[in-house]
């Protein structure tokens, strides 16, 4: 009996003991937080916090509010002065027919009309395709390219605009690996400059492809969308491209003047840190273009084989010529 008490009033010390231990650690813990360095706080407070998949995270920003983003960017960005000039007709960059094709229909590229425009702010041009049913003049998509940093122009190739096909889902799309931009029908009105933002980005976003993959698959990335309770929108929850594509958007609203409210900002402030600091030079509207980060170089396909334009510059049998660094002939 003795020996049971012992045992007992052992048991009862010993969890006198383990509770003041637990009140006593309650009590120190946030001292030690607050003499914690800035980083190390934070990492331990996001340890014991639950990660929530992007599906799940909180939405700050509606359709609506991205259009007004658009208007607000137009606003803000000055159009660069620009000169078309356009290409003998016939002539057409590879991708551009390739990318008709791919809307499917009845499209023919004899009905593209391919352009350079020079802008005051670089010295080599870009080369534009517009087909006459996609909706878009040739200045107004100048127009709003030039609208964009130049040093975020600098990572696209070619800039298409082209009907919308039987199945498109989207008024425009990237094609990353080439730094191609398509847009398909978009209205000429200034809340669509955003749809322009967001796809530049994808370009941006997959330049890393060349050396290792994109960026927004990095863990660079995935740790700061972990931090971050919400995204911008429901499509950047669709993936993290998108995701990447539409924080960049506000990136570049936020670069240039606009305001975002702060409950809201903090709740993607990681997501905006990891792109500012890896791309915050391209958001300068007063940068250089000191290099193009995509090749200008493409095939060029003659439609018209059997006449006149099919030069003594193309292969024999062959309706491919290549690209000369200066463009092919003019009007």
């Amino acid at each position: 009996m003795h020996s049971a008490i012992q045992v007992g009033l052992g048991l009862g010390v010993l969890g006198l003991a383990v509770l003041g231990l637990a009140m006593l650690c309650l009590a120190v813990l946030p001292c030690i937080l607050r003499r914690l360095p800035g980083k190390a706080r934070t990492e331990v407070a996001l340890a014991s916090r639950k990660k929530v998949a992007l599906a799940d995270k909180e939405v700050l920003f509606q359709d609506a509010d991205y259009w007004a983003f658009g208007r607000d960017m137009v606003a803000r960005l000055p159009s660069t002065r620009f000169r078309i000039t356009r290409w003998v007709h016939g002539y057409v960059p590879r991708a551009c027919v390739t990318e008709l094709e791919s809307r499917g229909g009845s499209y023919s590229a004899k009905d593209l009309w391919v352009f350079n425009v020079n802008y005051t702010d670089c010295d080599t041009p870009w080369v534009f395709c517009n087909h006459r049913l996609s909706g878009m003049s040739d200045s107004h998509m100048a127009e709003q390219f030039g609208r964009l940093p130049v040093k975020m122009r600098s990572h696209v190739r070619h800039v298409m605009g082209l009907p919308r096909g039987l199945n498109d889902p989207g008024c425009a799309y990237c094609e990353p690996l080439e730094g191609d931009i398509v847009f398909l029908g978009v209205p000429n009105i200034p809340g669509t400059f955003f749809t322009w933002v967001h796809e530049v980005a994808h370009s941006i976003d997959a330049i890393t492809i060349w050396r290792d993959r994109e960026f927004s698959a990095t863990e660079e990335w995935s740790t700061a969308v972990d931090k971050d309770s919400a995204v911008p929108t429901n499509y950047a929850r669709t993936k993290q491209v998108e995701n990447f594509a539409e924080n960049f958007v506000v990136a570049l609203h936020v670069r240039i003047g606009g305001v975002i409210p702060g409950d809201k900002w903090n709740k993607i402030k990681w997501q905006q840190r990891a792109i500012v600091d890896k791309y915050g030079d391209v958001f300068d509207p007063k940068g250089t273009c000191s290099s193009r980060k995509r090749p200008i170089c493409d095939e060029i396909i003659c439609l018209y084989p059997d006449s006149s334009l099919y030069n003594k510059g193309s292969r024999r049998g062959t309706s491919i010529v290549r690209y000369r660094p200066r463009g092919p002939p003019h009007k």
